[in-house]
């Protein structure tokens, strides 16, 4: 793991010995960092987290949709600017959930409704000015089928800061004790 600290300067950190944990908490906080929930696979993201269209994504209508008109459906990540999504039980069982952590970057942007996204800078800018925007993929001319306004999502590969399991992160977020199986 890369140093934390150095990544989230613009959110220093008040004690000299507050841990990494801490360190990628107060990133997100700050904005400086994004955070991508999963089921811990196994995968080893030493590339990278990759861009693919998991369970939740193909169950859309939209996406669906897409996959009818262009034979395919958009291949997307998607992440969030704080800690709902990992605190949610809408994903089913925390304990085997992992919280992946990026850097938040112009590759990543935030739909804001109206065919408009937010880049990492907080630009608002239609989807076509973006960098996801592709003309020669039908499934990037426009907003990608499954996103939805206040989605972080991108196509792109993005480097992994850190890997955190789900139950470590939401103690350090409540001070409770980790929840095990």
């Amino acid at each position: 793991m890369r140093d934390i600290m150095r990544i989230v300067e613009a959110a220093p950190l008040q004690n000299a010995k507050a841990t990494q944990l801490q360190a990628l908490i107060r990133g997100v906080k700050a904005g400086k960092l994004l955070v991508h929930v999963r089921v811990n696979d196994g995968t080893d993201f030493k590339w990278g987290i990759q861009p693919s269209a998991g369970d939740f994504l193909r169950s859309t209508e939209s996406w669906q949709w897409a996959e009818e008109e262009h034979g395919e459906g958009p291949e997307l990540t998607f992440f969030a600017d704080d800690f709902g999504w990992v605190t949610s039980t809408s994903l089913g069982d925390q304990v085997r959930k992992q919280a992946i952590f990026v850097r938040k970057n112009d590759s990543i942007v935030q739909y804001v409704g109206e065919d408009k996204v937010k880049t990492a800078s907080g630009a608002v800018i239609r989807y076509t000015q973006s960098e996801i925007a592709d003309y020669d993929n039908p499934n990037f001319r426009d907003v990608p089928a499954g996103v939805e306004p206040g989605d972080w999502f991108t196509n792109v590969a993005q480097d992994v800061l850190a890997v955190i399991e789900v139950p470590t992160l939401i103690a350090a977020l409540t001070g409770q004790p980790i929840a095990r199986p």
